[in-house]
């Protein structure tokens, strides 16, 4: 599956706002990501969102496989 990771951004901003994240598919919100690894965090520069090919591990979990192209999604 094909989701769009977009940055929540906490009251305020500040060192904590590239630390989560929101999973959306096309039809509805899958689930948050706690943004702890760096080539994650490497795909958001310069934006606040970026696509990604996941597999579901469990109930709202998932395993990042790749980034993928804006128009993969």
């Amino acid at each position: 599956m094909i989701v769009k990771m977009q940055l929540v951004t906490p009251a305020g901003g500040g060192a904590k706002a590239r630390e989560m994240a929101v999973l959306r598919s096309r039809f509805k919100i899958e689930g948050f990501w706690k943004i702890e690894e760096h080539e994650i965090s490497r795909a958001f520069e310069g934006r606040d969102f970026a696509f990604f090919e996941v597999e579901p591990v469990g109930n709202q979990e998932f395993k990042i496989v790749r980034q993928v192209a804006d128009e993969d999604w």
